[in-house]
């Protein structure tokens, strides 16, 4: 008989609500492990689901729907409060699309027309933000690929049901580097892009939806990266290519296709099967991995399958599980996966979803990763032991930063800051301060310098767990491994405000040092909320340059923690 396990934590004596996994995932055998297999195969499928698109724009499935159709849309659409309310109460994501799709099929002469206006609505949604607020799970895969293509002869298929480009268009970027070679000598057959490596030739091929309502033979043996949209895409400038899948007719129309093409892919011989950013609800997603299984399991076949899964994408986290009772979930989650043929592991916090895909390049380049003094754990004991000896120096550390601050805060003010006419901005105060991991072992951030003083002892300085449940801004920013801008009443759980807190608002840039890995978080407070604030949210060339500031003043501290920097320009 299963053990009857208490699901909730309690109050007094009880079992704390659950923080995070007790060993750290990346020190995990059974993730380092799963890394090494799937490093060891020929050819690499990459599934990039929701997650990896939210990663980079902070906008879910239902809110880029919602935000397609409000804000001044057309006439002949319902009205925003209406849109709103459907996406609160009974019309599912899906189920909203399909109403305001035909929305669009009557407000439109033809479907081209309408699809080409649909594509510019997303474009703007998507690239708008995605230079400041984005993480680098888009970043690693697109290394990734590139790394088995170019580096191990290995071929890569990513297939994504999103809309962006961020991923093609980096690997593309990540090919100029190499002197190109004459298409016409060259070039295989459908694809639009060849370079070639100091290595190998890497073929860049992209396959819209479109294509795959006919008989489609995807290359499996060819060199190089394809890429696959199953709902079409969407590049910054507005175009798009294939049918932009929305509504449930659409959903319904290219079914069947998706699920033979994801089925060819995941049951390919010596295959590694990589799903990213997904959540295993899309129905052909699960239903190609069932039909699948029996081919993914026979040893012949030399095939692996991992889903990377967060337990903060669950929805377990809000329950307020005991870790015993999480720990079950856990298992449970497994089972599932493996009644589908794939490994899920399962990481605590976002940010893990895209180191996996970096610790995945670094296997394929080095082998065998788990014993390597390149590997995550290796890379972060080194940090700590660097940072071990600043600690010896703390008060000069905080002087240090202090200077720097005052010098940050007042170009901030000066050139970047904007105030409506009748607003001078006199009221806002702002903090600027910098996080660390601190106490090796303890996965915890510490406030180590602030420009509202110099901290000259380091026994009493705010330390902040590394919880799931966290309600610390810079916490959260380094869960999510990217910038986040947001009010104080977003990151609480009862989602009210603390009217005792002077500190209304946070911009919180996460830092990685040279070696990749996360350290450290840098931290604007405002006693403004997020909306009457100077910071430009709005305005995405300020946010970013503002973004790229606090990471040049992070990594300047926490990226050779042994050397201090001089004095402030």
């Amino acid at each position: 008989m299963a053990e009857k396990v208490d699901l909730r934590s309690g109050t007094g004596m009880a079992e704390a609500t659950y923080s995070c996994s007790s060993v750290e995932f990346f020190h995990s055998t059974v993730t380092k492990t799963a890394i090494e297999k799937l490093a060891s195969k020929k050819n690499l499928v990459i599934y990039c689901g929701a997650g990896t698109t939210i990663d980079r724009t902070g906008l879910g499935w239902a809110a880029l729907i919602t935000s397609i159709f409000t804000g001044g849309t057309s006439k002949g659409y319902p009205t925003d409060e209406e849109i709103k309310l459907m996406a609160k109460t009974e019309a599912s994501p899906l189920q909203l699309a399909s109403i305001l799709t035909q929305y669009s099929l009557e407000n439109f002469s033809t479907d081209v027309k309408m699809q080409e206006n649909l594509g510019a609505r997303l474009a703007s949604l998507l690239y708008q933000n995605a230079s400041w607020a984005g993480g680098l799970t888009s970043e690693f895969i697109a290394q990734l690929a590139f790394e088995v293509s170019a580096g191990s002869g290995g071929s890569v298929t990513i297939v994504t049901t999103n809309y962006d480009t961020f991923i093609e268009t980096r690997i593309r970027e990540l090919c100029t580097g190499f002197s190109s070679v004459q298409p016409e000598d060259v070039l295989a057959d459908g694809a639009d892009e060849i370079v070639q490596t100091n290595q190998r030739t890497v073929s860049v091929n992209a396959i819209s939806n479109d294509q795959l309502e006919q008989p489609l033979e995807v290359n499996h043996s060819a060199d190089g990266v394809q890429f696959v949209y199953l709902h079409g895409s969407v590049d910054a400038a507005g175009t798009h290519r294939g049918t932009l899948v929305l509504s449930e007719a659409d959903y319904q129309r290219t079914r069947q296709y998706s699920v033979e093409l994801l089925s060819l892919l995941f049951s390919r011989q010596q295959s590694a099967v990589v799903i990213l950013g997904a959540s295993l609800t899309d129905p052909p997603l699960i239903e190609a991995l069932a039909v699948t299984r029996k081919n993914a399991e026979d040893p012949g076949n030399k095939i692996s399958r991992v889903c990377v899964l967060p337990i903060s994408s669950t929805g377990y986290v809000r329950h307020g599980l005991s870790p015993q009772a999480m720990s079950q979930m856990k298992r449970h989650i497994t089972k599932r996966g493996r009644l589908l043929g794939v490994d899920i592991l399962i990481p605590d916090f976002h940010f893990q979803v895209a180191q996996f895909g970096y610790e995945l390049s670094l296997a394929a380049a080095e082998r065998p990763y788990s014993t390597s003094d390149e590997r995550y754990g290796m890379r972060l004991s080194r940090w700590f032991t660097d940072w071990e000896k600043t600690n010896e120096k703390h008060e000069e550390f905080s002087a240090k930063f202090f200077a720097y601050s005052q010098k940050r805060l007042a170009l901030l003010r000066s050139s970047y800051f904007d105030y409506d006419t009748d607003d001078n901005g006199e009221d806002e105060s702002l903090r600027l301060e910098i996080w660390a991991r601190t106490g090796r072992g303890t996965r915890q951030l510490s406030l180590i310098a602030s420009s509202l003083g110099v901290l000259t002892d380091k026994t009493v300085r705010r330390c902040e767990p590394l919880s799931v449940t966290s309600t610390n801004a810079s916490v959260r920013a380094f869960q999510e491994g990217r910038p986040l801008h947001v009010d104080a009443t977003d990151i609480l759980r009862s989602g009210k405000a603390d009217v005792t807190s002077r500190w209304k608002s946070y911009l919180s840039v996460p830092i990685k040092n040279d070696d990749v890995v996360p350290v450290g978080v840098v931290t604007l407070a405002s006693t403004r909320t997020r909306d009457s604030s100077g910071l430009p949210s709005g305005i995405s060339q300020r946010m970013e340059q503002i973004v790229d500031m606090f990471r040049d003043l992070g990594t300047l501290f926490l990226d050779n923690p042994t050397d201090l920097p001089g004095p402030p320009i």
